[in-house]
């Protein structure tokens, strides 16, 4: 018989269950203290069975329980990181549009310039005011102001002089005002204090994928919050020739080529000019080069004094662009890195060159058509060096794992 002393001795637990029918019970292959089974033997009155629950599973259950404990504080530490991380971006990007008064409290709204319907068929209105740069006129030149002025700026805004160099073509950032402003603003300080221009043909990347492959605007009108300016006829209809075809709908909502009016409208000190431009989605070496001698010839032909702006920010490194940096090595140092890389064929003057060192390094410029496009126009007016005014990249201004680079050059 198993006795009441056995039962207690048992290393785990065990149950009493009833028996079916007459109440009796007995105890088949019961397991003693060793683990042993005992045989069969019988117990009137109730069964007892074991739950199947040992010491090592308790033991085994106990260290589950921890592990899992451990993980959900973890957890909790990164959701929670993420979080802050969120907010501390949000709080930062909210202290940037303060100080560059794209957010006025004191008015408490945001600045902003509403899409309204051109007054004619030739009147593009502005697709990025209130986004890459202010909506309203006096915030706007404030902002620029403070492009010139700011510690990563040149450090003045230029008086139109003659100067020393005759510019034939620039380098020029298309990113928001926060972010590039500064780093253009070399580019157009260097264009004042030499002799600014009458006309200038503005060459960018297509974005939006819009439009011709090369697309030119001959005729009309650029609205900006700082005013309109005339697109020049006569250069308009002597580009359009070649690869090179009319389409203002590549035009429409293209940022590259839009964020270079008001710089020239700030610094142009009431004096007029005119400009022409071409977006490119095409970015070939063959496509570049024909741009290029096409505005060669058609400037060839001006009396009057043409300036070629290539606008174009450079790698874009990080998560956002999924472009990421070799491993220890911040975004902004692997962009500079590749960026270098680029320029130095610039500063040589070498558009195939630039275009062969982008697809061979990988590099994720988006501009470097029209850059290589400016050169080879600039090296048939007669060009024979650049120079690099000024490197910088976003990182600068909002540190983070992705970030874009920015060169502000000259080619004389």
């Amino acid at each position: 018989m198993l006795t009441e002393e056995r039962v207690l001795s048992f290393e785990y637990t065990t149950k009493v269950i009833p028996r079916r029918g007459t109440g009796k019970g007995s105890l088949t292959n019961s397991t003693t203290t060793d683990g042993m089974v005992d045989g069969a033997s019988s117990l009137s009155g109730d069964i007892i069975i074991s739950d199947l629950e040992t010491a090592e599973e308790k033991e085994h259950s106990k260290s589950t329980s921890t592990i899992n404990k451990i993980f959900n504080i973890l957890f909790f530490f990164i959701i929670t990181n993420y979080i802050f991380q969120i907010i501390y971006n949000i709080l930062y990007l909210i202290k940037l549009l303060v100080k560059y008064n794209y957010i006025n409290f004191s008015s408490k709204r945001v600045i902003h310039i509403k899409r309204e319907k051109s007054m004619s068929e030739n009147v593009r209105i502005p697709a990025v005011a209130g986004q890459f740069y202010d909506g309203d006129e006096e915030s706007l030149k404030k902002t620029l102001e403070n492009c010139f002025y700011d510690s990563r700026g040149p450090g003045e805004i230029p008086k139109i002089s003659k100067g020393n160099k005759k510019i034939l073509g620039l380098v020029v950032p298309h990113a928001g005002y926060i972010f590039s402003g500064p780093i253009a603003a070399h580019s157009f300080h260097t264009l004042g204090i030499n002799g600014f221009a009458d006309i200038f043909i503005i060459l960018g990347p297509d974005h939006t994928g819009m439009g011709s492959g090369v697309s030119v605007m001959t005729e009309g009108f650029w609205k900006t919050p700082l005013g309109t300016v005339p697109i020049n006829k006569n250069i308009g209809e002597a580009l359009r020739k070649g690869i090179i075809d009319e389409d203002p709908t590549a035009h429409t909502y293209e940022h590259s080529i839009e964020v270079q009016l008001p710089f020239l409208q700030f610094i142009s000190d009431k004096l007029g000019f005119n400009f022409v431009p071409i977006c490119m989605s095409m970015q070939d070496y063959d496509t570049s080069k024909e741009v290029g001698e096409i505005m060669a010839e058609a400037i060839k032909n001006q009396d009057k004094r043409v300036v070629i702006i290539a606008s174009s920010d450079f790698s874009h490194v990080g998560f956002n662009y999924m472009n990421m940096p070799p491993e220890n090595m911040r975004a902004d140092e692997y962009a500079e890195k590749q960026d270098m890389l680029a320029i130095d064929q610039i500063l040589k003057l070498n558009p195939r060159g630039l275009i062969e060192k982008v697809h061979e390094k990988s590099i994720t410029m988006c501009g470097y058509g029209p850059v290589a496009a400016m050169l080879t126009a600039a090296k048939k007016l007669g060009a024979i060096r650049g120079e690099l005014l000024k490197y910088g990249t976003s990182y600068e201004v909002h540190p983070g794992t992705s970030c874009v680079g920015y060169g502000a050059i000259a080619i004389y």
